[in-house]
């Protein structure tokens, strides 16, 4: 079996041939609209020593990054990416041991690690100054100690700080503490524990659930419904060479809804009036978010997609096989029914990063399914 020095020559090349090619193609990216904004709340941070609207406390962590950055090396954002990218190594880092944990083979912590820097998709986002490269890498980080609570309290501790930042980074850093909350969950109650642990566990999971229809779902989504948009502000580019029939559904038969105060209760208000509307576009959206495929995209480039993420696929399937880890297995479950829910109750975006909450768990059962091929081939 190769060790670790034969596998982190190779990691660290692939890490430095990705960035330089990231580099090379996109250059420093702060242009795009969501890049934009979070350097300008990161601005106002810094002169007003408050986050200018309150929602954004969900995106505390990269916004206070960013400003600390921003006082260190006088508005240069060249650091805060390489920062970021340093980071995204380090989470690659932490997939590889956590796949050896669960397979207790070097191999699929090779692959696992290898898969989550090529996979183009997702770590791209480490040359923009958006949240996504922040929050797949401390998700990675939550798998990792996700692999080691029987080590000790201490990674519990640990656990518990990294979900609170995800929460700070991204919104859907809820999809995260669920599926964690989900895992241990089932876990503990598999076996003979404390009720005390139990009960607080499950009742961590209703209070979580609890905060996710208070806060997180704050966004009234039946105005993207109304519009018939599956793909995000599908509406603003109608008679554009980027629209295509299939990003809107029709409207005309949609029933009427009143509109309340609330968001929730305008979202299934709506949902049970317009079932059949709500089901179609739902498939459509968790289609687009599963394939990484669009519409305006060209077919060269969907084919390719629909290629990659079917091998993902066979890979987990694999790795989901060849580990009894029921944590593991729970988490990444887990965070993808979540993850394709929200989708299919939302909208999906253009670029698939809404991808990433669940790409961290899916990354370390295909590594192990990889290891697992390779070893079940050639008899080694």
């Amino acid at each position: 079996m190769y060790s670790i020095r034969f596998h982190l020559p190779i990691l660290i090349l692939t890490w430095l041939v990705v960035h330089s090619v990231l580099l090379w193609h996109y250059g420093i990216r702060t242009s795009l609209f969501d890049a934009r904004v979070y350097v300008e709340e990161a601005a106002y941070l810094v002169e007003h020593g408050t986050l200018e609207d309150t929602y954004r406390i969900f995106y505390a962590v990269p916004i206070a990054l960013l400003a600390v950055f921003r006082l260190l090396f006088a508005e240069n954002i060249i650091p805060f990416l390489l920062f970021q990218c340093i980071l995204s190594g380090m989470a690659a880092a932490a997939l590889y041991q956590a796949a050896v944990n669960v397979f207790d083979n070097t191999r699929a912590g090779f692959f696992s690690a290898f898969i989550f820097l090529i996979w183009w998709d997702n770590i791209q986002w480490n040359t923009t100054t958006m949240t996504e490269s922040l929050f797949q890498t401390f998700t990675c980080f939550v798998v990792y100690f996700l692999t080691l609570l029987k080590e000790g309290k201490r990674n519990y501790r640990m656990l518990i700080l990294l979900q609170v930042v995800l929460i700070l980074t991204r919104p859907t850093g809820i999809v995260i503490v669920i599926s964690v909350l989900v895992s241990l969950t089932v876990d503990h109650l598999s076996v003979k524990r404390k009720p005390v642990i139990q009960t607080a566990l499950i009742a961590g999971v209703l209070l979580v659930a609890g905060l996710v229809a208070g806060s997180l779902l704050h966004w009234d989504f039946t105005e993207e419904y109304r519009k018939g948009n599956i793909i995000t502000y599908a509406d603003q580019v109608e008679g554009t060479s980027l629209s295509y029939d299939i990003m809107r559904m029709d409207t005309s038969a949609l029933g009427p809804v009143e509109s309340s105060g609330s968001p929730i209760v305008n979202m299934i208000s709506f949902i049970i009036t317009n079932p059949v509307y709500i089901v179609k576009s739902g498939v459509l959206k968790i289609w687009f978010l599963i394939s990484a495929t669009r519409p305006y995209y060209s077919t060269l480039h969907n084919i390719y997609s629909i290629g990659w993420m079917t091998l993902i696929y066979a890979l987990y399937f694999f790795g989901w096989k060849a580990t009894t880890n029921q944590s593991i297995r729970l988490f990444s479950l887990t965070a993808i029914i979540l993850n394709c829910l929200l989708v299919g109750v939302s909208s999906v975006d253009w670029d698939n990063r809404f991808y990433i909450p669940m790409a961290p768990g899916i990354i370390l059962l295909a590594g192990g399914g990889a290891a697992w091929i390779r070893s079940f081939r050639f008899n080694v």
